[in-house]
C-alpha cells in the first residue's frame, strides 16, 4: 500500500474544492489503478520544499543538468504562492543553505548557480541535517518535502543509512 499526496488545481493554479476518486487513476507500470482504499482531504494546502543538492565530485558527469533542475524548480514554486522553497547543497564537511524562502532572488540564483562539483560526498550526514532544518522551519498548513538531487553514493557521513532514514521519517 502506498499513500499519495497530490494538490488538484484548475488551470490558473487555484486548489480544487471537490475531487472525487473517479476523477483520477494511478498508473503503475502501464497498469492503470482506479480502486482506491480511501481519498482523504487534507489541511495541508502548501509545500515547503527543500532541494538537497548533492554537490560532491561523483556526480560531476550531470551536475549543471541537475543544477538546471533546482533552478526550473525554484521558478515554478516561486510563480505560485502555495509554498516556501530552500535549497541546501552537500559535498565536504558540512551541507549549506544557498536560500530559504528567497530562493527567486536574482542573488539566490548567483548561489545556485556558482555551486561546484568538488569533494566527498556526505549523504547521509545531508539527509539529518535536512530533517532538523526542515522541523526549525515548519510552516503551518505546510506539506514537507524533500527532493534530492544525487547519485546515492555516501563517502565520508558520520551518521548510517538508518539514522538519516530515521530522522527523515521523523520530520
Amino acid at each position: 500500500e502506498v499513500r499519495v499526496s497530490f494538490f488538484a488545481t484548475d488551470q490558473n493554479g487555484r486548489l480544487l474544492d471537490q475531487v472525487t476518486k473517479e476523477d483520477f487513476a494511478v498508473v503503475d507500470g502501464g497498469i492503470v489503478v482506479r480502486d482506491f482504499r480511501s481519498l482523504a482531504r487534507s489541511s495541508e494546502t502548501a509545500l515547503d520544499i527543500v532541494a538537497l543538492v548533492d554537490t560532491s565530485e561523483s556526480v560531476a558527469p550531470r551536475f549543471r543538468a541537475n543544477l538546471q533542475h533546482v533552478v526550473q524548480l525554484v521558478d515554478a514554486e516561486s510563480s505560485s504562492a502555495s509554498g516556501v522553497v530552500s535549497v541546501i547543497q552537500f559535498a565536504g564537511l558540512r551541507p549549506a543553505v544557498l536560500c530559504s524562502g528567497d530562493c527567486a532572488s536574482a542573488a539566490a540564483e548567483q548561489k545556485i548557480q556558482a555551486a561546484k562539483a568538488q569533494g566527498p560526498t556526505p549523504l547521509f550526514d545531508a539527509l539529518t541535517y535536512t530533517a532538523q532544518f526542515i522541523s526549525e522551519h515548519r510552516t503551518t498548513g505546510a506539506r514537507e518535502v524533500i527532493i534530492l538531487f544525487s547519485d546515492g553514493n555516501d563517502t565520508i557521513s558520520r551518521a548510517s543509512a538508518r539514522e538519516a532514514f530515521a530522522a527523515v521519517a521523523g520530520t
